[in-house]
């Protein structure tokens, strides 16, 4: 529960957490996700569960679902759960090609 905040976002070979300055994200338990910034407001979804993917069930994940503008689109994914506690949240990304990042903090 709380505000998160983006604290490291990596993609495509380029470290661009800065895109995220001024977001602040809600994670409701009920399984909705609101992104907040000056410029608006985004709705979303997010939940814990295994891969939507065939080819690899055995992964616990992380799924966003948001849209809104480039920034939101970015995250909505399944992500890999690297870890959770009370103050950070770790993701990746299933291809290892890309080498995607995604870091919530509070």
């Amino acid at each position: 529960t709380g505000n998160w905040t983006v604290t490291y976002y990596f993609e495509s070979g380029k470290d661009e957490t800065s895109d995220y300055s001024g977001y602040s994200f809600e994670f409701a338990t009920d399984g909705t996700l609101t992104a907040t910034h000056s410029t608006g407001t985004f709705a979303g979804t997010w939940r814990i569960g295994d891969s939507s993917s065939d080819d690899d069930s055995s992964s616990s994940r992380f799924v966003i679902n948001i849209t809104g503008n480039k920034r939101m689109d970015d995250l909505q994914d399944d992500w890999v759960i690297d870890s959770i506690s009370d103050t950070e949240i770790r993701l990746s990304d299933d291809n290892p090609a890309s080498a995607e990042e995604l870091r919530f903090g509070k």
